[in-house]
C-alpha cells in the first residue's frame, strides 16, 4: 500500500462516517427531535460538531491537489496507519451508539440531552484527541 492510498482510506472513513453522523444529527434537529425547549434546538448540533469538524478541518487542508512523488512511496508505518484505522471506527462507533440511544418520547430527551449526550462530550473528546494525535502522526509524519 501506498502513502496516498493509506491517507485516502483515514479520509474516506472521516469523510463518510462523518457525513452520515452529521447529517443524521442535521435530520433529528430539522424534525425537531431536540426540541424539548426553544432555547434547546440546537443540542445535537452543539454536540456533534465539535466531535467532528476539527478532524475533519485537520485532514482536509493536508490532501494534494495532484499525486506527489511522496504520495506513490510505499507506506513504511502500518502500524500507525492501523491504529488510526481502529482509533477511527471505535470513534465514529462510540458517536453512532449514543445516537442509538437517543429515546423516542421527547419528554425523555431533554434529561438524555443533559445526562448522556453532554457528559459523553467529554469522554468521546477524549477519545478524538488520541484519534487526531494517530491520525496527525500518520499525515504529518507521510507529509515529509
Amino acid at each position: 500500500m501506498t502513502v496516498g492510498h493509506a491517507k485516502a482510506a483515514i479520509s474516506y472513513i472521516w469523510l463518510v462516517l462523518g457525513a452520515i453522523v452529521f447529517g443524521l444529527v442535521v435530520y433529528l434537529t430539522m424534525i425537531g427531535k431536540f426540541r424539548f425547549s426553544p432555547s434547546d434546538w440546537d443540542a445535537g448540533l452543539s454536540w456533534i460538531t465539535p466531535l467532528v469538524l476539527p478532524v475533519l478541518g485537520f485532514i482536509i487542508p493536508t490532501w494534494t491537489v495532484h499525486t506527489t512523488k511522496r504520495d506513490r512511496v510505499v507506506l513504511t508505518n502500518t502500524h500507525v496507519f492501523f491504529a488510526a484505522i481502529l482509533l477511527s471506527i471505535l470513534y465514529f462507533a462510540g458517536l453512532f451508539g449514543v445516537l442509538w440511544r437517543l429515546p423516542q418520547e421527547i419528554s425523555e430527551i431533554e434529561a438524555y440531552v443533559n445526562d448522556v449526550m453532554r457528559t459523553s462530550s467529554w469522554f468521546l473528546g477524549t477519545i478524538q484527541a488520541l484519534t487526531i494525535v494517530v491520525v496527525g502522526k500518520f499525515f504529518l509524519e507521510e507529509i515529509q
